[in-house]
Formats: C-alpha cells, sequence, structure tokens
C-alpha cells in the first residue's frame, strides 16, 4: 500500500480570524461609548415587557369592573322584578341605576387606556 503525497487544500487563515475579531472588538467598544444606542437595545425588551405588564393589570381591572358592574346588574333586575305594596324598591333602584351608571362611564373611559400604554414613543 502506498501512501501517495498530497498537496493539502489547508490554507493558513489566522491572520483573517484575528482581524475579524480586532474589527468586531472595536465595534463592541464604540457600542458601548454610545449610550443612545446600545441603552435603547438593552431596556427594549425590559420596556416591553413593564408595558405589556402594565396593560394586563389595567386590563384585569377593566375585567374586574365589567364583573362587578354586571353583579349589579342582576340585583337590579332582582330589585324590577319585585312588586310589592309594602316593599317599593324604587328609591333603591333609582340609587343602584344611578351607580350603575357612573360604573359604565368609568368602565368606558377606562377601556382606552390599556391600548394607549402599548403605543410606543417614536
Amino acid at each position: 500500500m502506498s501512501v501517495k503525497s498530497t498537496q493539502s487544500s489547508y490554507r493558513d487563515r489566522t491572520q483573517e480570524f484575528q482581524n475579524v475579531a480586532e474589527k468586531l472588538k472595536q465595534s463592541l467598544s464604540s457600542a458601548s461609548n454610545a449610550p443612545s444606542s446600545s441603552g435603547s437595545k438593552a431596556e427594549g425588551p425590559r420596556s416591553a415587557v413593564l408595558i405589556q405588564s402594565e396593560f394586563n393589570k389595567r386590563a384585569s381591572k377593566i375585567g374586574f369592573g365589567i364583573h362587578q358592574t354586571s353583579q349589579k346588574l342582576s340585583k337590579l333586575a332582582k330589585l324590577a322584578k319585585r312588586t310589592s305594596v309594602f316593599d317599593d324598591p324604587t328609591m333603591e333602584i333609582q340609587e343602584l341605576t344611578a351607580v350603575i351608571k357612573q360604573d359604565i362611564t368609568a368602565l368606558n373611559s377606562a377601556c382606552g387606556r390599556p391600548a394607549a400604554c402599548l403605543q410606543f414613543p417614536k
């Protein structure tokens, strides 16, 4: 068995690698010196999480408000169905109606706020 001596396709690219590594090091150091570019990239994912968290909190409060208002509406429906000569719930119905109207107004104004916190400053 004879071993043929073939020319290797090996090429020393150490210098090219070192040049690329040096350029990368320089670009990273210049990026760290510019706080506006690196600060926004580092804070980007974190601020997005904070914005999403704030949105979720507001949406949760709105959902809870809707739940409470629906319970009040249920109570109002029961009061409206009840008819008795001796136990007239007119005042209670009026008060509960006023409270429900206030709740609905507050919910309507709050519904615009969660979406506003998702808009990023441009």
